[in-house]
């Protein structure tokens, strides 16, 4: 099992973005991007798999192939349906995702400076509690959490959002998925997040774990990121 570590010379305090389908993962990660770096995992994750597919193949024959071609739509239902290959797709993939993200974070910094946060936000009194100094925090927005994954960041965004809603949300781009099979999706990536916050020890490690409510409008989700961050 891929065992995530935190670099040693990290020059930013690193947060992952989650949240069921539909919860408004994306919507958070514009709002954030206009002060901050979002860096998209799920696209990175992508990018490795597309390095992966000798691996693939080992372990699925030419099934989910046409020609030298991935097909996303047989890849995802092999997910959906297996706890074991999701699982071992995240240890295929993951390390080198998180090693990505971090490295992308610190050459950012870089370039960028230290910036400070402001006052007003809790990050920012809980990063300063006696003022003075900066910090500063660059996020990933995660569509496959787990423990190991959650042990690598040093706080957690939950999106949250009640199922009705997200299904409503995403019944004009998931034609290709019924509600029954989003539905159960939505069970299982809020039941996953959870379970995984308790087993990386967050509560124990005094790592924040930060919510937000997107059951109302763009702009109280807004208000709600900004008072945080």
């Amino acid at each position: 099992m891929m065992r995530s570590k935190r670099g040693s010379e990290r020059k930013a305090q690193l947060f992952c973005i989650v949240g069921a389908i539909g919860s408004g993962k994306s919507t958070v990660s514009e709002i954030l991007s206009e002060r901050y770096l979002v860096q998209d995992a799920d696209r990175m994750a992508g990018e490795v798999v597309s390095e992966k597919h000798e691996a693939l193949r080992a372990r699925y024959g030419d099934d989910l192939f046409d020609g030298d071609v991935l097909r996303k739509d047989k890849f995802s239902d092999k997910l959906f349906q297996s706890a074991e290959e999701r699982a071992f797709v995240a240890d295929l993939v993951n390390g080198e995702v998180l090693s990505r993200i971090e490295r992308a974070a610190n050459q950012w910094m870089e370039k960028q400076g230290k910036q400070p946060l402001g006052e007003s936000s809790s990050f920012g009194r809980r990063m300063n509690p006696e003022g003075g100094g900066q910090k500063q925090v660059c996020f990933a927005e995660i569509t496959a959490p787990s423990a190991d994954v959650f042990r690598f960041f040093d706080g957690i965004l939950v999106v949250s959002v009640k199922k009705e809603t997200a299904l409503r949300r995403t019944d004009s781009r998931s034609s290709a998925w019924s509600r029954e099979k989003r539905a159960n999706l939505y069970d299982i990536q809020r039941e996953t997040i959870e379970r995984a916050i308790r087993e990386a020890g967050y509560e124990k490690d005094g790592k924040p774990v930060y919510r937000v409510d997107n059951n109302g409008s763009v702009e109280e989700l807004r208000t709600q990121v900004e008072a945080l961050f």
